[in-house]
């Protein structure tokens, strides 16, 4: 908790698969905390955050009051993994080796539409308590996998300001969320082969997600360690 009822959650990586830590059940008891003190605002700071798993789900699902589609389409080219190339692939999720009912297809172009679970659309629904405070959201180029499609999702239906310099990642589409790591039988070299492409509805510019208020860290900020962007944020709350 910072001053004035503000509070900052720090996620410099979403790369939570393989942990002992049961990460979900730790963040969901913190978010239940800032719901039930009523927190007057909430800060997220994803700055240096490439991705990894879909954490902001999490967060998303204590933002809204309705289930929240998707503005993209999530597509594979495949349903299951053919049992020959098994041995040569490793991932944290199985389920990405068969996706089962969860691949919808294939399409005339030989695309398989991926839903979120089998019960449902690419959705993210309510869950737990919900925060009513302030959201802001600190971003950087680092942004460009599962963090960036959080942060498109909070910029598309306004659940969030976004503090920062513009995000990597594309409009246009990415293909994070899902990768097997193909270790080459002869050479031994290991290739991540991403398995999920994002498509948008309609035409976007070949960039990453300018942030609602620009900030960019000057020499001096850097030599006096001046969270500018931080400070930023604070500013806009009070």
């Amino acid at each position: 908790m910072l001053r004035d009822g503000v509070a900052l959650l720090t996620m410099p990586s979403w790369t939570v698969y393989g942990s002992d830590k049961s990460w979900a059940a730790e963040l969901d008891a913190d978010l239940d905390a800032l719901a039930a003190r009523n927190a007057r605002a909430l800060v997220i700071d994803l700055r240096g955050n490439e991705g990894g798993v879909d954490v902001g789900d999490r967060i998303l699902a204590r933002l809204i009051d309705a289930p929240l589609p998707s503005s993209y389409r999530r597509l594979v080219r495949y349903r299951r993994v053919p049992d020959e190339l098994g041995p040569f692939l490793s991932t944290w999720d199985k389920s990405f080796r068969d996706w089962g009912s969860r691949a919808i297809g294939p399409d005339a172009a030989g695309w398989y539409t991926l839903r979120r679970d089998d019960d449902g659309d690419d959705i993210v629904k309510p869950a737990g308590a919900r925060f009513r405070g302030r959201v802001v959201v600190l971003v950087d180029a680092a942004n460009s996998s599962a963090t960036f499609q959080f942060i498109e999702r909070v910029r598309t239906h306004r659940l969030a300001t976004l503090v920062g310099q513009r995000t990597g990642g594309n409009l246009r589409g990415i293909n994070g969320g899902a990768f097997f790591f193909v270790r080459l039988p002869g050479s031994g070299l290991e290739v991540d082969l991403p398995l999920v492409g994002t498509f948008p509805p309609r035409a976007q510019p070949d960039a990453g997600i300018t942030p609602d208020v620009a900030v960019k860290p000057t020499a001096r900020d850097v030599a006096t360690g001046t969270d500018t962007e931080l400070e930023a944020a604070l500013a806009l709350l009070r």
